[in-house]
């Protein structure tokens, strides 16, 4: 029996060896990773998770997290753009931790972790390999770069054993361009959630500089082109209401051309800019309604948390939303991109207490029922441990 035979074998009796690979590190991919690695590791596997910490400056706290969790870490600087020399590097040292680690399964995660990672794959070929966009190249990407990374994508998916999406409509844009082979249909799972201790009302309006009185309306976003922050702010303008008052808790690229646009507009003195919250879903219990501006999205976490909470959603009615979202029982959907829809439904809210608590009671229960975090893991461990038994059986019957 060869080494690679014996090392299958192997994996049949002590626990599985999972291999993450991760770029950005920062708001739901961030974690995503942090769910799987909690949930696997207490399940019994052997994780080690092969990171950047680029993106969010507190992400130093999870790579002590994970190290104290029992889940191997292995820094390594990676960059979104496509920068040759430094992806190059970042390639021979992913391969450098997949060969001392020897995972049965590598799972990568987002674009460049995705790419830099499935290559570094080809050369531990005893491993499966799955991959979880999160979002997709022809929802973001523009000019030939769209182009470029669906043909990457492509390629890439065709040597992956798995693609997995968050919704419904995500595995079937996967399908329609192509993304992976006809034979491989992306299996669909969805994120979720789990229960965590938040701060008392009293205590997270007071954090908020919210009044008793007040109608807290929040966004939670990272502060960047995707979460069009811009439409929370122009909705605000419009919300006439004296009760609403409007909290964003985020931080990112646009975070001063957004204050800036606010403090000028009717907006001003309306909204309050909180920068980046560390487990901002703590307030939530201070909040009244959340909402979500978003262009694209895959599965975001600060709706499941929103839901979970007990809080009103109003969210875009973008690909996917309507499989979490039930417009008019657990939460609004509104166009994409629409100030003056988003208002409305803002003003609907801050006016309708009933309705406000009767959505929020729906939408807890369908998050619970639906999009608990033990299921999410189950459906996770399910996959590598199927992957990894065709593995080994096509192994048997080549030989």
């Amino acid at each position: 029996m060869g080494d690679g035979e014996a090392e299958a074998e192997a994996a049949l009796t002590r626990p599985l060896r999972i291999a993450f690979v991760l770029e950005a590190t920062a708001g739901g991919t961030r974690k995503h990773l942090r769910e799987l690695v909690r949930g696997l590791v207490a399940t019994g596997f052997e994780v080690m998770a092969v990171v950047s910490k680029g993106r969010d400056v507190d992400f130093g706290d999870d790579i002590a997290w994970y190290g104290a969790m029992g889940c191997k870490v292995a820094v390594v600087p990676m960059v979104r753009e496509i920068r040759p020399w430094e992806d190059m590097k970042a390639l021979a040292r992913i391969w450098v931790h997949m060969r001392h680690f020897k995972p049965d399964v590598i799972h990568t995660h987002a674009a460049k972790g995705g790419a830099l990672g499935r290559l570094a794959a080809l050369s531990w070929r005893r491993a499966a390999v799955v991959h979880t966009p999160h979002t997709l190249p022809c929802e973001w990407a523009n000019g030939w770069r769209k182009h470029l990374y669906r043909a990457v994508d492509a390629m890439l998916g065709r040597m992956s054993d798995r693609l997995i999406a968050l919704t419904n409509a995500q595995k079937n844009t996967m399908l329609a361009a192509r993304l992976t082979a006809v034979h491989k249909s992306p299996t669909v799972i969805p994120n979720g959630v789990d229960t965590w201790a938040g701060l008392s009302r009293s205590e997270a309006r007071r954090k908020l500089g919210a009044a008793e009185q007040d109608v807290v309306v929040a966004q939670t976003a990272r502060l960047e082109p995707q979460k069009a922050c811009n439409v929370f702010i122009e909705a605000a303008g419009t919300t006439r209401d004296e009760r609403a008052r409007f909290v964003v808790l985020g931080d990112g690229s646009l975070r001063k051309k957004l204050e800036e646009t606010a403090a000028a507009g009717p907006a001003a003195g309306r909204i309050t800019f909180m920068g980046y919250v560390q487990h901002a879903e703590r307030y939530y219990s201070g909040i009244d309604v959340m909402v979500l501006t978003s262009l694209y999205e895959g599965l975001p976490y600060v709706v499941l948390e929103a839901m979970a909470a007990g809080l009103a959603v109003i969210a875009p009615d973008i690909p996917g939303m309507d499989e979490v979202v039930q417009d008019g029982r657990t939460g609004l959907l509104v166009p994409v991109g629409d100030a003056g829809k988003t208002a409305a439904a803002v003003a609907r809210l801050v006016n309708d207490e009933a309705l406000r608590h009767a959505l929020g009671a729906a939408a807890r229960e369908e998050v619970h029922e639906r999009f608990p975090a033990a299921a999410f893991i189950k459906r996770h461990r399910a996959l590598y441990e199927k992957l990894v038994e065709n593995r080994q059986a096509a192994k048997r019957t080549a030989h």
